[in-house]
């Protein structure tokens, strides 16, 4: 009797504390000041295998300029993603061989720095719960294809 009635207490608050508990979901960025690029803009397009892409752009335009609206202390350089749907989107060199593009409170999509048609995928960001981590934030790929930029 007393083992049930434990199990069963111990069970909800586990399951309260899977609901409750925030948790970070994926790697935190450096925060190491990156130098000034003197690069023409590169523009991409980017398909997402799993059809699932209702929020997430379809092309991106990495600018060697920081971005001073995302990070005020140059560690992010401007990105712009269409369509609108990701507010504030920015990139930084993540190790030596991949690139990071982010947006507010948004997944980030890490793509190989080398390469003009090539495979990367989502990465999860931000803050959530246990139950979240476990269910729904997985690395999903993403497919990257270099194109021409249009003048801005």
């Amino acid at each position: 009797m007393r083992l049930g009635l434990f199990v069963t207490i111990f069970g909800s608050v586990l399951g309260v504390l899977t609901l409750a508990v925030p948790v970070r979901l994926g790697p935190l960025a450096p925060r190491d000041q990156l130098p000034r690029l003197a690069i023409l803009p590169r523009c991409f397009a980017v398909t997402y295998p799993s059809g699932d892409s209702a929020y997430m752009p379809t092309t991106l335009r990495l600018e060697g300029a920081y971005d001073p609206s995302v990070a005020p202390e140059r560690t992010w350089y401007l990105a712009q993603a269409s369509p609108d749907s990701w507010v504030e989107a920015a990139w930084r060199p993540w190790g030596t061989d991949s690139i990071d593009v982010s947006s507010y409170h948004g997944p980030r999509i890490r793509i190989p720095a080398r390469g003009d048609d090539v495979a990367g995928q989502i990465v999860p960001t931000g803050v959530g719960t246990v139950f979240d981590g476990l269910l729904f934030w997985v690395r999903r790929p993403v497919h990257v294809r270099r194109i021409e930029c249009r003048p801005s």
